[in-house]
């Protein structure tokens, strides 16, 4: 039998006895072959019931042929449990894998791998039948900003790291620097494609951002972190903390341009945002409460003429001087 026939007989047996119940008078070949072709598995009646003589060798299920049709079930206490794992599942699994791999520790990892490589066989397996099998082929993310590539982290100052985040431990690392410091992780934040060890560090309580590309060596220490009360890796992000000094929430008002006025209004900078039309004018007036970040500074200057900051004064005037420091730059 060729390779690929095999494999799709593998995947559609351990199908059948997924769908076996293991109480009741169970279910008949007419309902598992409706449930496998609607997950895109064509198979004869006839193929099923021989599936099914075979299988009844080597697992506890049996056939209750008191009454017709037959139904097909578990026995009582079996003892077997099977990965559940259908279409979407095998979807999911797959998108899910192409953006987690760089937020969960290697242990972790390693306990997902069996499952990712199922959903990958399991996709493959129903690559010429026009089904959700084909999804993750119709999907990509794009980021609506410029993609750069990821910075090199070193391995084992990755798997140190993320093994002194699951165990609680201190670590000691070289950074970039040339400081050795003794530092207590708290979480990871990950920021487009830069990884960032959230941690206080010696005896302080304030948590500060230390960049895993820039950690030169790392070695876990038998010592219990000390975390700062009631420490919350969502209350921190959220606070703005790790906008790089920027911190306070403040009252914007933007005049943008037409575009700009739709765009907003399709996606709002927060959930208090207004737009006034300006009278006589392709121009619109914003009005929103948002963190003072870099991410807004960026986004404001990205866009160049088509928004303009009237308040605050002070946000105004920072962005005009980069500007003009931008512009010299071109003269």
């Amino acid at each position: 039998m060729p390779k690929s026939a095999s494999t799709q007989t593998l995947v559609r047996q351990w199908e059948v006895l997924r769908l076996l119940p293991s109480r009741g008078v169970g279910t008949t070949v007419s309902e598992i072959k409706s449930k496998l072709d609607h997950q895109g598995i064509e198979v004869s009646k006839r193929t099923l019931e021989r599936d099914l003589n075979e299988l009844s060798r080597f697992f506890g299920i049996l056939c209750n042929d008191k009454s017709k049709p037959y139904g097909w079930r578990w026995m009582d206490n079996a003892g077997l449990e099977l990965p559940a794992m259908d279409i979407a599942d095998a979807v999911s699994l797959q998108l899910v894998e192409k953006h987690i791999r760089t937020m969960l520790p290697e242990t972790l990892l390693n306990s997902l791998e069996p499952k990712f490589h199922a959903a990958k066989v399991l996709l493959d397996s129903r690559k010429t039948t026009p089904t959700y099998a084909k999804w993750n082929d119709k999907i990509e993310y794009q980021s609506p900003v410029l993609t750069m590539q990821a910075p090199y982290i070193d391995h084992e100052v990755t798997v140190c790291i993320q093994e002194a985040l699951v165990k609680e431990r201190q670590v000691s690392i070289f950074y970039d620097s040339g400081k050795e410091m003794r530092l207590h992780p708290l979480g990871i934040n990950q920021v487009g494609q830069v990884t960032y060890l959230i941690a206080t560090a010696f005896e302080y309580n304030d948590p500060r951002m230390y960049a895993l590309h820039r950690i030169i060596s790392a070695k876990i220490l038998d010592a219990p972190i000390s975390a700062p009360d009631n420490f919350s890796m969502k209350e921190y992000v959220n606070s703005g903390a790790t906008n790089f000094g920027f911190t306070s929430a403040i009252k914007i008002q933007l005049e943008v341009d037409s575009k700009q006025a739709k765009y907003l209004r399709e996606t709002p900078l927060s959930e208090d945002m207004k737009i006034t039309e300006t009278p006589n004018t392709n121009r619109a007036l914003v009005v929103a409460t948002v963190n003072d970040s870099w991410q807004l500074r960026w986004w404001i200057m990205s866009r160049g003429s088509s928004v303009t900051v009237i308040e605050p004064q002070e946000l105004r005037a920072s962005i005009a001087q980069e500007l003009a420091k931008a512009c010299a730059a071109y003269s």
